[in-house]
């Protein structure tokens, strides 16, 4: 994870590195232009007097509004070209620079929407950008500055109300047909203003408050799934039904009533204009009061509403979001939400869907809701835990399942399944109570696969004359090759030699190993003699005469007459240890495979309690101290080794198959037995196949951390109640919702006729 968000911080500044570079050659270029406009070109005529007010509102820096700019003179100049932008963003705040022709300019007012593929622009210079007075013989920033006055007249007017003539603004809407037209239309007249009413109020009712509603069941059910998992449960279970208390009331409480708006009561002509996309069906539809006041209107309403043509109508307005309210005597919106109460559904739907979210939630997380049922059930029956302490009154009647027990006997740790090429250690998570001992036999291994698993038959240690000679004969050949009379050179370096011992004993020990005539253990048999036979040289015989001839040569004491050792390299002595040690590994469980099948088997009857680590912890803390390292091994053990393999150390240690043979021999006289005391809920129980009674215990299930099951039955019932009940509602307000779009358009068609085909 660490090196990813390392990768990730790599690239993010490298990309930002980049992106700096490009933006400041760009603005090096953008200098550079504008240096060589002041140097080379020619001014085409002075500054007016009256373009100079509206120049000097733009002769601030674009990026430091405090800082002004002054001009470099009254010249104007020409430029040309393409608009281009750039900039960089630098921790959310971006800055951006517009550029004609390479040279950097500030576009005044609703100059932007003049721009063309290629460019013509009258500018007046400053020392870092240049101002545009003319664009595209389209735009003046003298008429810019009374378009954005009359803009400026005109939104003052409107938030005040005041009655009297709208300003006329020059900005054209729609085609220029619709232009000539809505210019012919004079000015929208405020008449007078209003206060909303309430059912116009209420349209604007959005689902803030089922956002609060859903925030808060959300945090609700995270509580549930807190105290289903952590302590203190019952703590967190009231903090979660305060939670889902408070979302139901946020969202079924009563509203205040909204706070009522200004609007403008309006007298105009109303021009409709309309956008479509011609690469699809989609279609804008916009309303203007006079020449150009934009007015948005409801939905529904457009079909009919085409426009007041030559006439003047009388229609409310919304100040604040400029919401078509009234329309003449055909349209209300305070007469249709009183006829046609609206219907709301996108908050019981976001209900239903975190209810269906919680429901799938608590079902994958809980993967045992029986035994929750069961655990609740007990937990509150007026009965206490039952007291089990008969083995025989227990297999004759087992416990239900779900009922809470406190059981109190003597037991002793089962032995466990074997792991692999492995004997498991005793791991006590399964005790046997009133089962017969296991009966442990005695196991007597073969020596020479003692030595071939510790290592001690492949002894291979470092010999210095050995290195001598050999770094020797390679500085010989070293002198040969330089006179032109080329010298064999051992294959070895002075450094990778080492000198095998009781070469005799090892290959005896693999070849009688390799007896055995297992799939797996030939195969690893096969790569040791291959092995041997190519990474070792025999002082007596070559390896190449076979494995056959290798083993007689062994059993002849041929080897042992040139001292019993051999020449082998350090990584050719490692893989025969690790070889070695492996077919070790399987010869040796394979003698303690069938007397372990016997001793498990041997354990019959009783009854077998399945325990928790750390239940099953406890239990081997209280094993006596005396036994405790017997039958659970933590060290090794010295024990007896043959007297022809003491040349090098007087004691060796018993091997781990060894120690654990003896842990389970202990355990099977009467130092394993225990006492142990358990209290927990019964979750199965079943006899298996030596005739002793299953019984699985959760002790994390008492009456105390009933809670916790609790809450994951809770977080189940709270998402299917939530699905429940929010779906009903989504889907009959779904209904009613379109049953009320209906019934507004039979009322309109009634009234007013079938909408234009065009509509």
């Amino acid at each position: 994870m660490f090196s990813i968000q390392l990768l990730i911080s790599i690239l993010v500044l490298i990309f930002s590195i980049i992106s700096a570079i490009v933006y400041y050659s760009q603005r090096a270029d953008t200098k550079a232009a504008l240096q060589r406009l002041r140097e080379r070109a020619r001014p085409i005529r002075s500054l007016k007097l009256d373009e100079r007010a509206p120049v000097e509102q733009f002769q601030v820096d674009p990026h430091k509004r405090t800082r002004r700019v002054e001009r470099l003179g009254e010249s104007v100049y020409r430029i040309e070209g393409a608009f281009a932008r750039h900039g960089i963003s630098v921790s959310g705040a971006e800055t951006v620079h517009d550029t004609i022709g390479g040279v950097e300019v500030v576009l005044p007012y609703d100059a932007a929407t003049f721009l063309e593929a290629h460019n013509v622009a009258e500018v007046v210079l400053t020392p870092k950008f240049a101002i545009v007075l003319r664009l595209n013989d389209a735009f003046d920033i003298r008429d810019g500055y009374t378009r954005t006055e009359a803009e400026r007249e005109q939104k003052e007017q409107w938030e005040k109300g005041a009655a009297g003539e709208l300003p006329e603004l020059e900005t054209p809407v729609g085609s220029a047909t619709e232009q000539e037209q809505a210019a012919n239309l004079g000015a929208a007249h405020i008449m007078g203003r209003r206060d909303e009413t309430a059912p116009e109020a209420a349209t604007r009712r959005q689902l803030d408050s089922c956002w609060f509603a859903a925030l808060a069941a959300v945090a609700a059910f995270g509580l549930l799934l807190v105290a289903a998992n952590g302590s203190y449960a019952w703590l967190w279970l009231l903090a979660s039904a305060a939670l889902f208390a408070l979302g139901h009331w946020l969202f079924w409480r009563w509203r205040l009533p909204m706070r009522l708006q200004p609007v403008n009561r309006v007298r105009g002509h109303v021009v409709r204009v309309e956008w479509r996309n011609p690469h699809s069906q989609y279609k804008q539809v916009q309303l203007y009061a006079g020449a150009n006041l934009p007015i948005n209107v409801p939905k529904h309403w457009q079909p009919w509403i085409k426009g007041s043509g030559d006439s003047t109508i009388d229609f409310d307005v919304r100040v604040k979001d400029r919401m078509l309210l009234r329309y003449g005597d055909a349209f209300s919106l305070a007469d249709e939400t009183t006829r046609f109460p609206r219907v709301k559904w996108g908050g019981h739907l976001l209900l239903a869907l975190i209810g269906a979210g919680m429901l799938a939630t608590a079902w994958v997380t809980n993967d045992r809701i029986e035994l929750d049922l069961a655990h609740v059930r007990a937990a509150f029956s007026m009965s206490g835990p039952q007291l089990l302490t008969d083995v025989d009154a227990v297999r004759a009647q087992p416990p239900a399942l779900g009922s809470l027990v406190n059981v109190q006997a003597e037991v002793r740790c089962r032995l466990p399944e074997a792991e692999g090429y492995a004997l498991a250690p005793v791991d006590c998570r399964r005790a046997a109570w009133g089962s017969s001992a296991p009966e442990v036999a005695e196991v007597a291994l073969d020596q020479s696969l003692i030595g071939l698993y510790d290592g001690e038959l492949v002894k291979a240690e470092r010999d210095r004359a050995l290195e001598n000679n050999i770094q020797i004969q390679h500085r010989l050949a070293e002198l040969a090759a330089a006179v032109g009379q080329p010298r064999h050179a051992p294959p070895m370096r002075s450094y990778e030699v080492r000198r095998l011992w009781n070469v005799s004993e090892l290959i005896l020990a693999i070849d009688e190993a390799c007896l055995d005539k297992g799939q797996e253990s030939a195969a690893v048999c096969r790569q040791l003699k291959d092995t041997f036979r190519s990474g070792v040289e025999l002082s007596s015989i070559p390896t190449s005469r076979g494995w056959g001839s290798t083993v007689d040569a062994a059993r002849s004491g041929e080897f042992r007459r040139y001292g019993n050792n051999a020449v082998t390299s350090a990584r050719t002595a490692q893989r025969l240890t690790s070889g070695a040690r492996e077919l070790a590994e399987m010869r040796i469980y394979a003698q303690y495979e069938m007397p372990l099948r016997a001793a498990m088997r041997s354990q019959r009857d009783g009854v077998v309690l399945f325990l928790s680590e750390a239940e099953a912890e406890k239990l081997r803390r209280a094993v006596p101290r005396p036994y405790a390292n017997a039958i659970f091994p933590s060290g090794e053990a010295p024990v007896e080794r043959p007297a022809r393999w003491q040349t090098r150390s007087q004691a060796r240690w018993a091997t781990p198959y060894q120690q654990q043979w003896a842990a389970y021999q202990t355990l099977a006289t009467d130092a394993g037995v225990w006492s142990l005391q358990l209290t927990g809920m019964v979750t199965g129980a079943y006899f298996d196949e030596n005739d002793a009674l299953v019984i699985e215990i959760a002790e994390d299930r008492t009456r105390g951390t009933v809670f916790s099951s609790v809450a994951r039955l809770t977080a189940l019932l709270v998402g299917l109640l939530i699905l429940l009940i929010y779906g009903t509602y989504c889907v009959i307000n779904v209904y009613r919702a379109t049953q009320r779009k209906q019934a507004l358009k039979d009322y309109y068609t009634e009234r007013l006729g079938q909408p234009p085909a065009s509509a």
